[in-house]
């Protein structure tokens, strides 16, 4: 299969998740997935970013999860920039997550375990299979996070993406993490996607933060009474 920005990052984050090594939240990768598949559609040329927001072209990319979100974009009423159609795409209604861990599990990229929550609800899960695939991934992102050279605009995503989740700690040495932020960070911040990737993580974010603190004064007060 052609491995899309979407795959890939969701390979890294299962990756980390495994390692147990500085993984991307559970609440923060369905809104980096989702930013993987807007760029993805702006690199192919399937959607385009006008004063207006995001406007779908017409232009099929052969793939179904893409055409699908460029589908949803162009049949939208309401006008979304990047960050907009971040928000919307991380939703359950699009299942992200589940439809690319599928079709990895089908291309024998990822295979699926059987669990059951609490021993009673069957959950699915998802592991890396193809060691080779994810050798080659990591060894390109950790290239591309500690070279100096001047990278494609496919790389500088995929780097802006791992850094907007969290996830650059994970494919480097100890040692090597400073500097890998660093660089990570100056890709990020100069890509105009994933400059929006990040604030509609970090509004996420904020979100679940203040949930929980109200949850939490809300039991105090509860208790109180």
């Amino acid at each position: 299969m052609n491995a899309t920005l979407a795959d890939d990052l969701l390979l890294i984050a299962l990756d980390a998740e495994a390692r147990r090594s500085p993984r991307c939240d559970s609440g923060v990768l369905p809104y980096g997935l989702a930013g993987a598949v807007v760029t993805e559609l702006l690199l192919r040329g399937a959607v385009e970013a006008t004063p207006r927001g995001l406007l779908a072209a017409g232009r099929p990319t052969g793939d179904a999860l893409l055409d699908d979100a460029a589908a949803r974009i162009g049949a939208s009423r309401r006008r979304r920039g990047v960050k907009g159609w971040v928000h919307a795409l991380a939703g359950r209604s699009a299942g992200l997550r589940p439809r690319l861990s599928r079709r990895l599990a089908a291309a024998g990229v990822l295979h699926e375990e059987a669990h059951r929550l609490l021993g009673v609800l069957p959950v699915r899960r998802y592991a890396v299979a193809d060691q080779a695939a994810l050798a080659e991934l990591r060894a390109r992102v950790r290239a591309a996070l500690l070279g100096p050279g001047t990278l494609d605009a496919r790389s500088a995503s995929l780097v802006g993406l791992v850094s907007a989740c969290g996830l650059v700690d994970s494919l480097v040495a100890r040692g090597e993490r400073r500097a890998a932020r660093a660089r990570a960070a100056a890709i990020r911040d100069a890509d105009l996607v994933a400059q929006p990737v990040r604030a509609a993580i970090q509004e996420a974010q904020t979100a679940v933060a203040a949930g929980a603190t109200a949850a939490v004064v809300a039991s105090s007060a509860g208790a109180a009474g």
